[in-house]
């Protein structure tokens, strides 16, 4: 889709913001200069003390899910499960856990809710009354219905990614119940700790899991001057940190195009109550058609299957959002042979290596084209990502390292047994 169908496509019916927004602007870019800075420094720090090693390797990942198991075996009272519910609303992340539970002895049901907190309580209470093991995808209604409403020999256990910290569920948890927490990121784990009566013994952090098989690559179908950028709504997304990005990445090279992949502002519906969001977009669709350096360099594609297909015809993919759990562009696009570039939101550099980030966009920029102006640099830093990708996110040992704790058992283990 070229930029003109785009705009044409993306009109909002805003409310206006009627209120003067120029202390906010200058207030807004002060602040953002001060967050650059920081980041800056913190990499500039994490290189000098050596501390370059994002997500630990799927090894000392398993040694950790052993080491838990064996520590909370004494406050967990359970059998070897038979019967396990895995519940919530919403499985996009859960698909190699749940064929990995399939292919076990075990019996398992799908406890669907209807959103957040919306379920059907009489399915629910009987499938709790079924049930040796309860796994909760997404920290929400499901845990806090579900810590509340099984006999204790039933065992708790549930995945927490991001969205969780604004909802109003994480108050509601029967905290004592749970067998286990798994975070996919340790910053989401820190301050879920911070802010709520968790046990931190009681939690573990493995990561998400990611399909690591290549697609085949066509002859000649690859342009390294493409840049991928995946999903651009909602805000904390940040498409003008991309939009700076790639000015930047013009000025060192006029051939580098931005490729943008996704829904768009106005496929959904909710936009239209949230003016300062609405706005944001407006905003970015006028520069975008107005800036010489955007209007013919900036490409948008469709929300579709074949996302892996696509990410081979770039030479890059980008992430420049406000904040982040995982993103799973990044490794996805890795996988795919896209080198995979960030700007370092909060906790990127607890996940992947600094060699991946950047504290802002003309440095993000700079990254970007180090590694994507040759064949010779692509090649390399595209085989080093890829292999930090298997090393840390094979989709094959995170889902069995998952079902470990949701049965509470290591491999051929026999039954836990507690007080």
């Amino acid at each position: 889709m070229d930029a003109n169908s785009f705009n044409a496509q993306s009109r909002l019916n805003c409310v206006p913001v009627f209120h003067d927004l120029t202390d906010q602007i200058f207030l807004a870019e002060d602040r953002e200069k001060l967050r650059f800075k920081g980041r800056r420094l913190r990499l500039r720090l994490l290189e000098d003390f050596g501390l370059d090693q994002g997500f630990a390797p799927l090894n000392e990942t398993a040694e950790s899910v052993e080491q838990f198991l064996a520590s909370t075996r004494a406050a967990t009272s359970v059998k070897q499960p038979q019967k396990i519910v895995v519940a919530g609303h919403d499985f996009k992340f859960a698909q190699h856990i749940l064929r990995e539970l399939n292919s076990m002895s075990v019996a398992v049901e799908i406890d669907e809710w209807s959103g957040h907190g919306r379920h059907d309580e009489k399915r629910s209470k009987d499938l709790a009354a079924w049930a040796d093991a309860v796994f909760c995808e997404w920290a929400l209604g499901n845990v806090a219905w579900y810590t509340k409403n099984t006999p204790s020999t039933v065992r708790v256990t549930a995945r927490f990614h991001m969205q969780e910290r604004d909802a109003p569920f994480l108050n509601r948890i029967k905290y004592e119940r749970l067998a286990g927490m798994i975070f996919v990121a340790d910053h989401a784990r820190q301050q879920v700790l911070r802010d709520f009566p968790l046990d931190p013994r009681r939690t573990i952090l493995i990561p998400n899991t990611v399909e690591t098989h290549e697609v085949p690559l066509l002859e000649g179908e690859r342009d390294l001057k493409n840049v991928a950028f995946v999903g651009m709504v909602p805000h904390n997304k940040r498409i003008d940190l991309a939009y700076d990005t790639l000015e930047a990445l013009r000025r060192l090279d006029s051939d580098y195009r931005l490729d943008v992949r996704g829904k768009l502002p106005a496929d959904f519906d909710w936009m239209e109550s949230r003016p300062v969001e609405c706005n944001y977009y407006e905003q970015q669709g006028l520069r975008q058609r107005s800036s010489d350096a955007l209007k013919e360099s900036v490409h948008f594609e469709p929300y579709g299957d074949g996302l892996f297909e696509w990410y081979r015809l770039h030479g890059a993919v980008i992430s420049t959002s406000s904040f982040e759990a995982f993103h799973y562009s990044l490794p996805e696009g890795a996988i795919q042979g896209a080198v995979p570039r960030s700007l370092a939101w909060p906790g990127a550099d607890l996940m992947y290596p600094l060699s991946w980030l950047a504290p802002d966009p003309a440095s993000l920029a700079e990254i970007i084209h180090a590694s994507t102006h040759s064949q010779e640099s692509w090649a390399s830093n595209s085989k080093t990502a890829r292999e930090f990708v298997i090393s840390r996110f094979d989709a094959a040992v995170v889902s069995k390292l998952v079902t470990q704790i949701i049965t509470g058992t290591v491999g051929d283990e026999g039954a836990l047994t507690g007080n």
